[in-house]
């Protein structure tokens, strides 16, 4: 009998920019070249809609999430974990 199995991927998404996947920089700017200015980093980060179509499209199916809450007080966080799994043969 065979058993399926599967690839496991953790996204991280921060300002609806999925900025990490798998604990790697996911921005087309690199962290170390961003000192003064993360905000072009973050916005060098894919769209969250436009990677999950592009995922999608790969086979990736999300299959959980977090999120933190936003700090009234402050109005950070907001964040979010995206669990996707994908078959492989």
């Amino acid at each position: 009998m065979d058993s399926k199995r599967f690839k496991y991927s953790i996204c991280y998404v921060q300002d609806l920019r999925v900025t990490h996947v798998n604990g790697r920089w996911n921005g087309k700017i690199k962290l170390e070249d961003a000192a003064d200015s993360p905000e072009a980093a973050l916005n060098s980060c894919p769209e969250l809609y436009a990677f999950l179509d592009e995922y999608g499209e790969e086979g990736w199916e999300m299959i959980g999430l977090t999120e933190k809450a936003v700090d009234q007080n402050s109005g950070t966080g907001g964040d979010r974990e995206l669990y996707f799994k994908k078959e492989i043969a």
